[in-house]
């Protein structure tokens, strides 16, 4: 199964995270599909590819809850 999920980057309590398609028996930083956004909780900002987020979505991706939270919130 595919999945849209967040996959960890930045420094030691600087997490900054990408929205990321990916297989999801994979670890979560592993080799991934296509990148599809990122987010900073810190600064609270995301930038992400909406159109290609639900194109992926209508293939049968699955949007996990944190990255259905972040799209709700700042769509």
């Amino acid at each position: 199964m595919i999945k849209i999920r967040l996959k960890r980057y930045g420094k030691k309590n600087r997490p900054t995270y990408r929205i990321v398609l990916i297989e999801s028996q994979k670890p979560r930083d592993s080799k991934t599909i296509e990148e599809l956004g990122h987010y900073d909780p810190l600064l609270k900002q995301a930038n992400f590819k909406f159109d290609e987020i639900m194109k992926r979505v209508g293939q049968g991706a699955r949007l996990t809850s944190r990255v259905r939270y972040i799209l709700k919130q700042f769509s």
